[in-house]
């Protein structure tokens, strides 16, 4: 059975870093985002710790996230407070930007609909 998702997930390929300590900053793919967390893709192998900090330019947010679980090449984490609890106080703001992404998300699928539309309009009626 699967676990209920505490946020609606959208999906996602935008570039982000992983920043932590003193160490050079970790590119990875945000995978999907939600108020809650996010799926990373990031190099197998790479070390990374349990907190962190998450900078998604395309959000022009850092987030400080918690790794919630890990796979190959693949980590969940889930968005916190610096004291340690999830990240409630800034949930709005980021349901404000995850509603834009996907209205952009679905007004680009509508769109490419649209078209086929047209090109199968086109194809039945011989105007092709």
């Amino acid at each position: 059975m699967t676990q209920p998702r505490k946020a609606e997930r959208v999906r996602s390929f935008m570039s982000a870093q992983v920043m932590f300590a003193a160490a050079p900053a970790i590119d990875c793919v945000v995978r999907n985002f939600s108020a809650a967390g996010v799926r990373l893709e990031i190099a197998d192998g790479m070390p990374l710790p349990n907190e962190f900090e998450l900078n998604i330019p395309h959000k022009g947010r850092i987030f400080h996230a918690r790794v919630a679980w890990r796979g190959e090449g693949i980590v969940g984490a889930e968005f916190i407070e610096k004291s340690g609890g999830p990240a409630i106080a800034a949930q709005g703001e980021a349901m404000d930007v995850d509603r834009v992404d996907r209205v952009m998300l679905e007004n680009t699928r509508l769109r490419a609909q649209i078209l086929q539309l047209k090109q199968r309009i086109a194809q039945l009626t011989g105007e092709a």
